[in-house]
Order: C-alpha cells, then structure tokens, then sequence
C-alpha cells in the first residue's frame, strides 16, 4: 500500500523558503473538521467513512515531516508539543468534575473517579466506565514517534521484521489482558504502520501528472469506497476489520483529502478562499481545536444547543471549536 503513495507529486510538501504549504494545513483543517463531525449525531454510514481515514491522515503527515534525532531530544519535543496540551486538558476537566459535581453538585465519587482514570486510560477506563477523548491521540502519536525513532536507523529487513511486530503486538496483548495497555501505547504503537507510510511516503515518492494522476484519483476513490464497505477501522478502540483493507482505505482516503486541499488551494474564487482561509487555519491550530473538542465533551458548554436540532448541535461546536 506504500507503493500508492510513493507515486504522489512532490507539490503536497513542497516548503519554498520560510513560505508554509497552505495544501497541507488545509487537509490537517479537514482532518479536524471531520473528527469533530465523526463524533456528533451523524449516520453510522459517514461515521464509518470518516473513522476510516481520519486519524491515520495525522499519523500518516507526521510520518511524512519525521527528523530523527537522538531519543532524549525527540523526547523533550514531543513531551512539549504532545503531551504538555494533554495535561493542561485533563487538568482542567478534573477542576471541572471536582468544583461541579463534587463540590456543588455533590454527585458522589462516580464523576471524580472517572476523571481519575481518564488521566491514565483517555482510551476508556477499565471496568466499563465510559470516559475517553479525543487526546488520546496526542499520547498515541507521542509513542509512535518515539518507537520510530529508535527503529529508524535499523537496515534491511530487521527493520521490518521489528516494525511488523511492534504493530502487531498490541494486538495478542489485548487478546491475553482483554484490554488495551494505558496512556494510549497501544494505539500508538499499531498507527507506526501509518507512521511509516507518510516516512516512506516522503522517501521514495516519484513524480505523476496529467491523465495518470488524474487516474490514480479515480482508482483511489474506487479503492476506497470498497474499503469503507468491506472494512472497519476504529483506531482508538483499536478495530480494524479486515487489516489489509483497512490499512488501504486510510492511505487512500488520506490521498484524496490531499488533493481536495491542492484543489482548495489553487483556487481564485472567493468563497472558496475563504473556505480555504478557514481550512488552514485550523491546521494550523488542529491541536488546539482537539484539546477545546475534549472539553466540550466533558462540560456543559453545548448542552443549550443539544435540546434542539442535532444539525444546529453540530455546526455550534465546530464553531465553538
């Protein structure tokens, strides 16, 4: 499935200078849109379309943008850019559930205990308590880029021997404890997969135009509308039906939000610059908007909308957001 991407145009990445790739913080914007829709009263069929690309699209462009470095400083990296916006939200939903429900409310020890779980599982406690989050991700990604970068300077087929079993393994761990492992490892460790698609990705990419590229397009959005069909892939609940479809589906999913965003992008039309204002913006700001995604899910911030038409419900928060 590499093979896909290593056909794409040099045009997605392209950074002239200090100039940005407005291309790519539209799709990272479309990527957040669509985690904020996937999680609002919609069908199962689009949710089951945008579960099946949306996630994988960021792991798959941070793959792309990987630098190794040694492990200590990748380390204090990704602890401040990933990890420091994780704690900062559950911090201040535990404020929340501690001022609220313990302290005003006086609902017990349900709310407190919850909160004190989703600090070490954002995937769902054990038990059945029902508390998770989007900034699952963030840890998620933190660990995928940690293992890769340590496995990155490892050749010829050690690598993948060593890849195939770090993606695989979370898997028979979660069939021996019947549950995944904390802090979103294993989510984390099976997304190296996508990881190492956008670092292959960049690699070995080679250069297509005119009714070729036009063609691998059409071939892609046949791929994946089967896959959607025939597959189902969940990566926080750690799901994927089919694997190889699955892992089919996100990369082609993720290549067709690519080139939505160089269509967006080179457009002159108003309307469409604004939308594409908008668009990047959000990329650029997509973690922010996952943190703020989260605390509106803990808190009571949407709850006049949510009375009302589920339409109305969702347009707000992605405004809010």
């Amino acid at each position: 499935y590499v093979k896909v991407f290593q056909s794409f145009n040099r045009k997605y990445f392209m950074y002239m200078g200090n100039k940005r790739n407005v291309s790519i913080d539209i799709a990272k914007g479309i990527g957040i849109l669509l985690v904020i829709i996937g999680h609002g009263a919609i069908p199962s069929w689009c949710k089951d379309a945008i579960f099946s690309f949306h996630m994988p699209l960021f792991f798959i462009l941070s793959g792309y943008f990987f630098r190794n470095e040694t492990p200590l400083l990748r380390m204090r990296k990704d602890a401040r850019r990933l990890l420091l916006p994780y704690v900062v939200t559950i911090a201040v939903i535990t404020l929340y559930m501690l001022v609220v429900h313990q302290g005003i409310r006086h609902d017990g020890w349900y709310y407190m205990v919850n909160t004190l779980w989703f600090w070490i599982y954002p995937t769902g406690a054990p038990g059945g308590l029902d508390f998770s989050g989007p900034v699952w991700f963030l840890f998620a990604l933190f660990w995928t880029k940690g293992t890769f970068n340590l496995i990155e300077k490892v050749h010829n087929l050690w690598f993948y021997i060593i890849l195939v079993f770090i993606a695989f393994a979370p898997f028979y761990l979660y069939y021996l404890i019947g549950r995944d492992l904390p802090l979103a490892i294993s989510q984390g460790l099976i997304s190296i997969v996508f990881f190492w698609g956008g670092y292959e990705w960049k690699k070995h990419e080679l250069s297509l135009g005119g009714s070729r590229f036009k063609a691998m397009l059409l071939i892609c959005m046949a791929l994946w509308v089967i896959g959607v069909m025939c597959s189902d892939l969940d990566v926080m609940r750690m799901i994927y039906h089919n694997y190889p479809l699955c892992m089919l589906t996100a990369f082609t999913g993720t290549y067709i939000i690519l080139e939505s965003s160089i269509f967006i992008s080179k457009r002159k039309n108003l309307v469409i610059r604004k939308v594409s204002s908008f668009l990047s913006w959000g990329g650029r700001n997509s973690i922010t908007i996952l943190c703020t995604h989260t605390l509106f899910r803990f808190t009571p911030v949407m709850v006049p909308f949510e009375r009302g038409d589920s339409t109305f419900a969702l347009c707000m928060q992605i405004i809010l957001c």
